[in-house]
């Protein structure tokens, strides 16, 4: 079965120049996301989240969400996803129920006087996170309650049919999914590897058509 780790763990192999995400028209090269990868891990490891450790990430829609994820997945941290769509009584609301022992949000959401209060008062290390500047906005005055170390990720239910429920989605549920992501198409990863050649090296039309084939093992 594929393992989580090792898959997020082929990215370290890849060029920092490639451009891995585009945001208001500004693409992010796998080097300034790894960056901000490291330098969460690192601050979240000073604030003492380890294994286990319950981390609640504003899941904005922005490159310090994506960069949060990747911090998460692939650790032994469980993400404990909060929603920005909400009002933000609601979010703060919802903060308090999580009762994460670290929280990962933009200063935006943090100096907005009902949230950023209740996650101050909340007791979690709170992270402002804002490209690739990560402070302390407010830190621990509780000992944070370490999580099921087979947890990946703790998120709401849609709410559709009742309260809506934090739930949690274990790793080797995701990692079973990502297995049969993979038998279903074993040579995806080959054939992202052509395209990311293809962006850092700027082949030709011809060639990168060339690579593509040999990826997928097709002959004219």
């Amino acid at each position: 079965m594929a393992s989580i780790h090792d898959a997020l763990g082929r990215l370290w192999n890849a060029p920092d120049e490639v451009r891995m995400l585009q945001q208001d028209g500004r693409w992010f090269t796998w080097g300034e996301m790894r960056g901000l990868v490291e330098t969460l891990d690192r601050e979240l490891t000073a604030a003492g989240a380890g294994p286990g450790a319950r981390v609640a990430v504003v899941l904005e829609n922005r490159m310090e969400s994506v960069a949060a994820l990747i911090t998460l997945l692939r650790s032994d941290r469980i993400l404990v996803t909060l929603s920005p769509l909400q009002p933000a009584d609601r979010l703060a609301a919802d903060l308090n129920a999580a009762a994460p022992g670290f929280l990962l949000a933009s200063r935006d959401f943090l100096d907005d006087t009902a949230f950023g209060a209740t996650a101050t008062q909340s007791g979690a290390t709170v992270l402002a996170v804002d490209g690739s500047d990560v402070a302390v906005f407010a830190k621990a005055t509780i000992e944070p309650r370490t999580g099921d170390p087979g947890v990946l990720i703790e998120m709401l239910t849609s709410g559709t049919t009742g309260p809506a429920k934090r739930i949690p989605l274990r790793r080797k549920q995701m990692e079973a999914s990502l297995s049969a992501a993979l038998a279903i198409n074993p040579l995806a990863a080959e054939v992202h590897a052509a395209l990311a050649r293809l962006a850092l090296q700027r082949y030709d039309l011809d060639a990168a058509k060339r690579s593509i084939e040999r990826a997928l093992e097709i002959r004219p």
